[in-house]
């Protein structure tokens, strides 16, 4: 973010030493000209009334135009204050420097919601909504929300998966909640509406962990991994990768659009924010900190407690008693091989266990089920981004990738002219190069 300075004087050179101090970027406004170096995603802060000439027609003319402050003297005229040009008025020794960032951030958040919330509420037809293959409870909690949006705006909405629902707490929710998703097979394409929107979420790029044409587009992509910065949208994109989960955006969203948060959403969204960020511990920074906040008043605990500590499977016990019987670890690596899984969503739960093991780093287990090689990884180390590593391992191969600490992919067993061992023995010496060149 960029704060552009407008104005002279004592109060403009105070201002610019503090800004100075604390390594912010700025750049000084001296002419109308030099107002397009800034865009929405910056500052425009306004240290005089005499310079508002500068303004004139421009926000209302530009509607990328940055945020615009104006920071007054106590003597501010009405005219002033009514201001179209000015997002937000500040009488003079009330504004700190260190609460700009706060300004910005709040007024940022409620523009992007109204954008949002524009491009919902015009549209004409059905809402699709995609989320990426076997949905974690992040995915899910904001598709929820999605939806409640457009019920609030009485508009229709479908959510399509593909793979398995995945971990046994979403199994659940569903049950608990009646919440609908429909799945696809991997090779099935929905119908959507020529006359809806079709909307990403907790994703951003077509053929990357789902079964999607990469030439495809949608309106609207909401997500908040920083491998999906290169996704395209028609006519809303929103990746925020200062925050540790898409539901974090989307419980900012409803709040700034006034729409009612029930205590099972609440549930559902403070859950995803939970699993997206290990326990609050990874990537989770002030805005998420803010949700958790909201919606914990809102929450039940009950659900909660339902969600933490779901019952495991028979056959996730069988599959971690082959990974504990057949793990190996080399240099704080630990790699294992459980054959056949039921489940998918057994890999994500034995990993987790797993990686509790003392000495032990990262972890790597693969198994296989629908004639596929797949892939679950987990990492400790600060160092080792683990998402990056398994994209890289599957590269040219298969699909995958996550995110700094957990990841996930999947490789066809065509890809192989060898028996299951070998091709396994394969992969894990590809993935352990991969971590070793970090």
């Amino acid at each position: 973010m960029v704060y552009g300075l407008i104005g002279q004087g004592e109060l403009a050179d105070t201002i610019r030493k503090v800004f100075k101090s604390h390594k912010k970027d700025f750049v000084l406004i001296e002419n109308k000209k030099m107002l397009e170096r800034l865009d929405e995603n910056d500052m425009l802060l306004v240290l005089d009334q005499d310079s508002l000439e500068y303004l004139e027609n421009y926000k209302i003319n530009d509607k990328d135009a940055p945020l615009t402050v104006l920071y007054s003297r106590s003597d501010f005229t009405p005219e002033v204050k009514d201001c179209k040009s000015v997002d937000l008025l500040i009488d003079e020794g009330k504004l700190l420097f260190s609460s700009l960032d706060i300004i910005f951030n709040t007024y940022k958040s409620i523009r992007e919601s109204n954008n949002l919330y524009q491009k919902i509420e015009g549209v004409d037809g059905k809402v699709s909504i995609f989320l990426h293959s076997n949905p974690d409870p992040d995915a899910i909690a904001s598709a929820m929300a999605f939806e409640k949006i457009c019920e609030d705006l009485e508009i229709p909405t479908i959510t399509y998966h593909w793979g398995d629902i995945g971990h046994p707490e979403n199994e659940l929710f569903i049950q608990l909640t009646g919440h609908r998703l429909s799945s696809l097979n991997e090779d099935e394409m929905p119908i959507v509406d020529d006359d809806g929107l079709t909307v990403f979420i907790d994703f951003a790029i077509p053929g990357m962990n789902n079964p999607l044409p990469e030439d495809f587009r949608p309106d609207i992509i909401l997500d908040h991994h920083s491998t999906n910065l290169g996704g395209k949208a028609k006519q809303y994109l929103q990746v925020n990768t200062d925050v540790g989960a898409t539901s974090t955006m989307m419980t900012e969203h409803m709040i700034n659009m006034g729409i009612d948060i029930d205590s099972t959403l609440a549930s559902a969204l403070l859950y995803g924010i939970k699993v997206d960020t290990s326990d609050y511990t990874v990537n989770f920074g002030p805005r998420d900190l803010k949700a958790v906040y909201e919606l914990t008043k809102m929450a039940d605990r009950t659900l909660l407690e339902i969600f933490e500590s779901p019952p495991l499977k028979n056959e996730t016990v069988t599959a971690l008693g082959k990974a504990i019987c057949s793990r190996e670890i080399d240099d704080c690596v630990l790699t294992s091989f459980v054959g056949e899984i039921f489940h998918r969503e057994d890999l994500p739960q034995v990993a987790d266990i797993l990686t509790g093991e003392r000495d032990v780093n990262i972890v790597f287990v693969i198994g296989i089920k629908d004639e596929s090689y797949h892939l679950c990884a987990r990492c400790k180390d600060v160092n080792v981004h683990i998402g990056k590593v398994m994209k890289r391992t599957v590269s040219g191969i298969g699909t995958g990738g996550g995110h700094i600490h957990s990841a996930a992919g999947e490789i066809p067993k065509e890809q192989f002219d060898c028996t299951d061992q070998e091709a396994v023995e394969e992969i894990k010496a590809i993935f352990k190069r991969e971590v070793k060149t970090v």
